[in-house]
């Protein structure tokens, strides 16, 4: 267990409430407090440089296993996950503590606080959002037909995708990974080091968000879905998710504030040692990034009213 501050501030805009928290583990606690205001698990849309989606109570499980790594730490982790009353805040405290990082989104699903989660990450994330005619277009040929096919000369071109909509299927651990190679608008390939502060400045356009809620409408529909803006939602964001200053003032921010306005609550994990990390400018610190978001939020929302812990 590593030790953890689990205090929650809580910003009131008009109706809208606003969680703040240091470390991102303890989003377990807001969302657990969301999740019993709306009555029905919610959908996730988080916004993160990291993707944060490690299997739920992985270190507390190999704790417990004697600190092996074999498949003996999963029923540790099942026995964890079914000791945790979403209801009871010294439980949901006691489960925040036990979580390692990027445990917490998985940790939300197996609890029901979670129906799923969709994930618009920078750093390199697994399949998750892969529709099935890309599946298709991309699955390779048998081994000897690609030895036969290599030692011919042979190339097999590749097949044009089919116009979207495309269709997906709901992943096994219910987490979308929303495509995020590149800025909108790039050509170059591959992409390079200079492709880096150009996508990181587009991190709220609305021409950037756009992009990815047209995907998430498409993945969306696995669960009986037309939009995200269909079901209560939360709009997660981690601050390590702004590498640059530019990217907390965008030309465009519909899309963003559209984000605010439709979730049934906004969490923000300040994250100040995550954000030193991966920023770009040297000199953006958590603070900054904060003062800036909540500035959107009252351009979305109105003034805060009211602040108090949870």
């Amino acid at each position: 267990m590593r030790p953890k501050d689990t205090a929650v501030t809580v910003y009131k805009f008009g109706p809208k409430s606003v969680f703040v928290f240091s470390d991102h583990a303890v989003a377990l606690k807001a969302w657990a407090h969301i999740r019993q205001t709306a009555g029905v698990p919610l959908i996730l849309f988080t916004l993160d440089h990291h993707t944060d989606t490690h299997d739920a109570f992985i270190g507390y499980g190999v704790r417990m296993n004697g600190s092996k790594w074999n498949d003996d730490w999963r029923k540790f982790a099942k026995e964890r996950i079914a000791r945790v009353d979403i209801v009871d805040p010294e439980a949901i405290d006691s489960a925040v503590r036990d979580l390692e990082n990027d445990e917490h989104i998985c940790a939300a699903i197996d609890l029901n606080i979670l129906e799923a989660a969709f994930v618009v990450a920078f750093s390199p994330y697994p399949n998750g959002g892969t529709s099935s005619e890309e599946s298709k277009r991309v699955a390779p040929p048998n081994l000897i037909t690609a030895i036969i096919n290599n030692l011919n000369g042979i190339t097999i071109p590749e097949e044009p995708l089919p116009p979207r909509p495309h269709t997906y299927v709901l992943p096994s651990r219910r987490v979308f990974y929303l495509p995020n190679q590149c800025f909108v608008g790039c050509n170059s390939q591959p992409h390079t080091e200079e492709c880096r502060r150009p996508h990181a400045d587009q991190a709220i356009e609305t021409v950037f968000l756009d992009h990815k809620l047209e995907y998430c409408d498409e993945m969306i529909a696995s669960l009986g879905y037309r939009s995200i803006f269909e079901r209560p939602y939360i709009l997660d964001i981690d601050l390590d998710y702004f590498q640059t200053k530019a990217a907390l003032s965008p030309c465009g921010p519909n899309a963003f504030y559209r984000l605010i306005r439709g979730a049934a609550a906004v969490t923000i994990a300040l994250e100040p040692r995550f954000v030193r990390l991966v920023r770009i400018d040297e000199d953006l610190e958590s603070d900054f990034c904060f003062d800036r978001v909540k500035k959107h939020c009252e351009a979305a929302l109105g003034s805060c009213s009211e602040i108090f812990n949870l």
